[in-house]
């Protein structure tokens, strides 16, 4: 009865298991309000990339964590950038729990740093970009707060090995570099840069390796184009002046 009324006030799921629950409704309330309350901490959000790589296909946005706001910013962006997309994401098993609010959202529970969350992140991860209309999946895969500044970047090898396994269909896979400025008596700007991304056709051989070093150094270069357009003072398509989700 419970799931009934959800499906009836907040829309029903876009998918059935193990793709994680996600009704639409409660998204575009969710970004409304996120937007508001980020549109009250910042200044802007300053996000450059460019229009013609822009992919319809299956989409994978990972990004630095150098910010709590993390999340939100790749919410807002990937809103942005791909509207047409049905985006999910890890979130940890206890933080889930915590936040209850965040059930409903597409997000799914990992247990980081075990055999069995590795499991289940490559069970639904591979679950959400082969059978979900659109896809996009978004990620922080350092795995914990880490400065923009800091070379050289370390991934987690859990996004290289899904990759490998997803072979039915294509997908395009794009770092997005994330960095915060404090600005006298402002409020503090967030730069946000998505990078070129890694288009895999389906059914070519993926080395899990090659994959990995490819993905680091796909975000290292971002994040370096990123600090190199805050150094020139750039800037790109403001997020938050923009029109709120609807």
């Amino acid at each position: 009865m419970v799931e009934k009324i959800l499906d009836i006030t907040l829309g029903a799921p876009q998918a059935g298991r193990p793709v994680p629950v996600r009704r639409d409704l409660y998204v575009r309330r969710f970004l409304s309000v996120s937007h508001l309350l980020v549109k009250s901490c910042f200044e802007r959000i300053d996000l450059h990339y460019a229009e013609d790589e822009i992919d319809t296909s299956a989409a994978v946005v990972y990004c630095n964590h150098p910010s709590f706001w993390d999340p939100l910013m790749c919410a807002l962006a990937t809103r942005y950038l791909f509207p047409q997309h049905h985006v999910f994401a890890p979130i940890e098993e206890e933080a889930l729990r915590r936040f209850w609010f965040f059930q409903g959202l597409g997000f799914f529970p990992v247990r980081v740093g075990t055999v069995k969350g590795l499991r289940s992140f490559l069970n639904i991860g591979r679950a959400v970009l082969e059978n979900v209309e659109r896809p996009c999946l978004t990620l922080t895969p350092e795995g914990h707060f880490t400065e923009p500044s800091q070379r050289p970047i370390r991934l987690q090898r859990g996004l290289a090995r899904l990759l490998k396994t997803v072979v039915e269909r294509s997908v395009a896979v794009y770092p997005l570099a994330i960095d915060y400025r404090m600005q006298q008596n402002v409020r503090p700007v967030a730069f946000l840069q998505l990078g070129t991304p890694l288009v895999l056709e389906p059914d070519t051989p993926r080395d899990e390796a090659h994959l990995h070093s490819t993905l680091e150094s796909h975000l290292e270069t971002t994040m370096n184009k990123n600090l190199a357009r805050i150094q020139k003072k750039y800037v790109g398509t403001n997020l938050i002046r923009s029109t709120p989700p609807t």
